[in-house]
């Protein structure tokens, strides 16, 4: 399978499936997983941004 282009990028806010109505930032530009052949993503929220975390691309929705 073919890397395609990422549905976001670097800075967006989405929100996660699995999170619910928890805002997440995107404080990176996204990673090719050879594994799953899918976008992964580095996200941070709460309170300043101080949890972290990563999702596959089918997982997260956008905000708007």
């Amino acid at each position: 399978m073919e890397r395609t282009t990422p549905k976001f990028k670097k800075n967006d806010i989405v929100f996660s499936s699995l999170l619910g109505k928890t805002r997440l930032h995107i404080y990176q530009e996204p990673q090719w997983c050879n594994i799953n052949k899918t976008w992964n993503y580095a996200y941070d929220y709460g309170l300043g941004g101080t949890s972290e975390g990563f999702a596959l691309e089918h997982l997260l929705k956008t905000a708007n």
